[in-house]
């Protein structure tokens, strides 16, 4: 960040392999998709307070698009984004040269996530970003890389040393954890 920073927009827009939605949490502000933190190096870090988590509503905006979809980008003209963040002209009259702003979010990998055949042209699945500020202007893009990979499950008992035998019919079900885990959906 710089010193008379002027209209920072934040854009983000994710491969149709990530699923992307927007929490918001007023009561517990850890619990939402994205979350945006300021850091001023000039103040000592007491008790968490800095990088300080930001007030969505008041220090900037969020705009998203339904999960699945996008929205148009403002201030790009025929450009698409998952979401965007609009930061507030009186957050950004408190900026001076050296201070930063951190944007954590997340999303999910889903059913359409590109998963490497060996034959494709794609490689993974990516997640593009950028800031635009002032009248027209923006940053390089930055680009994230997600790989995703599949595999096959055989159930097999032992039936002497080192010989296994297919379970023909078998059913198991994948958790993602060892107890209290979510069931791992198979397609």
């Amino acid at each position: 960040a710089w010193s008379g920073a002027e209209t920072y927009i934040f854009h983000d827009k994710m491969d149709e392999g990530f699923d992307f939605t927007d929490v918001d949490d007023s009561i517990d502000p850890m619990k939402n998709t994205i979350r945006v933190y300021f850091y001023d190096p000039d103040e000592p870090s007491v008790d968490g307070e800095n990088p300080k988590l930001l007030d969505r509503g008041i220090d900037y905006t969020v705009a998203s698009a339904e999960t699945g979809s996008y929205i148009n980008c403002s201030k790009h003209t025929g450009e698409k984004c998952t979401f965007e963040i609009s930061f507030a002209k009186s957050f950004l009259d408190t900026l001076e040269t050296g201070h930063k702003i951190y944007i954590v979010y997340s999303a999910a990998l889903n059913e359409k996530a590109f998963t490497d055949d060996g034959d494709a042209d794609k490689e993974g699945n990516e997640n593009r970003s950028w800031l635009s500020y002032g009248e027209n202007h923006h940053t390089v893009e930055s680009t994230t890389t997600t790989y995703t990979y599949g595999f096959d499950l055989v159930k097999t008992t032992v039936v002497g040393k080192d010989v296994h035998k297919l379970l023909n019919g078998a059913a198991f079900k994948l958790y993602d954890a060892k107890e209290g885990g979510n069931e791992i959906v198979l397609i």
